[in-house]
């Protein structure tokens, strides 16, 4: 084996670099994939993502906001807006309308930090109901990083997601702030006087009153107790 390794030691030679050579390859590919996705990883945990979409109100189905939210990790900076929708979409054209009565909506806002919400005018669906349930409207956002990178985010919102849409029952949220308000205003009247607090007093007299009434008919018992027996 030695003797055939000797004869052939070029050859040897050469496989054995050839092997070394693409295991270096190898580790400088897997490097570079390892520090590509360490830095995006990195750039996850600091970049912002601005999301739009409209939601109803929780307690009043029928008015509906345009909601921004940052769902990245990191802050947004210098962030703008700009709303749009076809001519002859008359629908989205009123929606835009509606929302666009918040001020941020036009002058923009400096910052939204991570998880921030920012809500705008409301609509509601009781007027124009047939016209902005069939509506689509493009919302489109443009916003830094901390480390100057731009983003552009464009969301279409197509209105007749909510055609039908109803609940049931009284949201929890709003039905505590209903019974806490209905409480302060029962303590309110009563620390004003308005309603008095009725106090059932016990005394000293009505004590000695029911002592000498059970007395009297203890007495009576016994003595209708004892003209039974001599009647027997």
């Amino acid at each position: 084996m030695i003797e055939l390794l000797q004869q052939h030691q070029e050859i040897t030679t050469l496989v054995f670099s050839a092997v070394v050579a693409l295991s270096t390859v190898v580790y400088a590919v897997l490097t570079a994939l390892l520090v590509k996705e360490t830095r995006q990883m990195r750039r996850a945990q600091t970049e912002p993502k601005l999301v739009a979409f409209v939601e109803p109100r929780e307690e009043f189905i029928n008015f509906a906001h345009l909601y921004f939210e940052n769902v990245g990790s990191g802050p947004a900076f210098d962030v703008s807006f700009e709303l749009s929708a076809n001519k002859d979409d008359e629908g989205g054209r009123i929606l835009i309308s509606d929302f666009s009565k918040s001020r941020f909506l036009k002058t923009g806002v400096d910052y939204i930090g991570s998880s921030q919400r920012m809500q705008s005018h409301y609509t509601r669906f009781t007027e124009e109901f047939d016209k902005k349930i069939k509506a689509i409207f493009s919302v489109t956002v443009k916003y830094k990083s901390s480390t100057n990178r731009k983003y552009s985010d464009t969301y279409t919102i197509d209105m007749s997601q909510f055609e039908g849409a109803g609940g049931l029952g009284t949201p929890h949220m709003y039905s505590i702030a209903q019974s806490l308000k209905k409480l302060q205003e029962d303590v309110h009247k009563i620390s004003s006087g308005f309603n008095r607090v009725k106090v059932n007093s016990y005394t000293h007299e009505d004590r000695v009153r029911e002592e000498k009434e059970w007395e009297e008919y203890r007495n009576e018992q016994i003595a209708k107790s004892k003209a039974n027996d001599e009647s027997a």
